[in-house]
């Protein structure tokens, strides 16, 4: 989480990128809000210590997929 948030900062700072940026060609398209939004969305889960989420691209063109790296529990 930390090192993606270093990778995220520069485009933080620009508020600029965030609104009307060029879309991440080496993260399938994602814009540098979607990437925020989801580092955001995994900082909350994680920090519950319940999960351990992570994102990344959607291969699909979409904003972007958390994946969860706990197992899944049963019933």
């Amino acid at each position: 989480m930390e090192i993606g948030l270093k990778e995220l900062e520069p485009f933080i700072r620009d508020g600029m990128h965030l609104q009307s940026g060029e879309p991440f060609k080496q993260m399938g398209g994602m814009r540098s809000r979607e990437a925020v939004a989801n580092w955001l969305l995994c900082a909350v889960v994680n920090h519950t210590g319940q999960r351990e989420l992570s994102f990344t691209s959607d291969p699909t063109g979409g904003d972007g997929v958390l994946e969860d790296a706990l197992p899944a529990r049963r019933s």
